[in-house]
């Protein structure tokens, strides 16, 4: 046992996980509370609901968010909405509506908590590819974990979660592209010639995720 907390690796992976777990319990715990629309919550739960109903959003009658709140969540008119915003946040809002119920703000809001402990953990990839070191890669996440914004954020259905989520993931593909290409630059080098990156499917995926926020 002395042995096995000796470890380095074991330690670092503990203090990964911790990080994930304190990220966990501050998005997720009592996440259906209140239970009510929150912020601009107004807009992109009914806006997702609508969405995932019809393939568009759709206007609401005047008081709809009481009505909503109570249960009676598909009290939407037929004729659609002006919105402003692509609709993948809103479709990931939707997918948590679909999987737990769109008459409880725990389905309203799951989607965007998940996303914002998985940040936590991009956070921690993305400091360990910059800084080589473990300490400040679970520093950074537990910094982001305890984050009285980043905690706001991922509790309620509002945009702001997926959009760091893809904009931090895009920027660690970037990061692995960067590093598998220096790596195949060297490796030409030392043989004595040269090479053309045309096969970069990292890139790809950065712009896969960046297109996604």
């Amino acid at each position: 046992m002395t042995k096995l907390w000796g470890n380095k690796k074991v330690l670092e992976y503990l203090g990964f996980v911790i990080v994930l777990a304190i990220a966990s319990a501050t998005r997720l715990w009592n996440l259906g509370f209140p239970q009510k629309l929150v912020f601009d919550e107004t807009y992109y739960v009914k806006d997702a609901l609508s969405l995932s109903q019809e393939g568009n959003e759709k206007n609401w009658p005047e008081g709809a968010n009481a009505v909503f709140e109570s249960g009676d969540v598909y009290s939407y008119l037929a004729d659609p909405a002006f919105v402003v915003h692509p609709p993948f946040g809103k479709w990931l809002i939707a997918s948590g509506m679909w999987l737990l119920g769109p008459d409880h703000a725990t389905g309203w809001r799951i989607s965007t908590a998940l996303l914002g402990v998985a940040t936590v953990a991009l956070l921690m990839l993305v400091a360990y590819k910059l800084f080589r070191s473990t300490k400040l890669a679970l520093a950074a996440g537990f910094l982001l974990a305890i984050d009285g914004m980043a905690i706001t954020m991922s509790r309620t259905a509002l945009l702001d979660a997926p959009l760091t989520f893809f904009l931090l993931l895009g920027f660690l593909f970037f990061l692995i592209d960067n590093e598998q290409s220096r790596l195949r630059i060297g490796y030409a080098i030392q043989q004595g010639r040269t090479t053309l990156l045309w096969f970069r499917p990292w890139l790809v995926l950065a712009g896969v995720a960046l297109g996604a926020a």
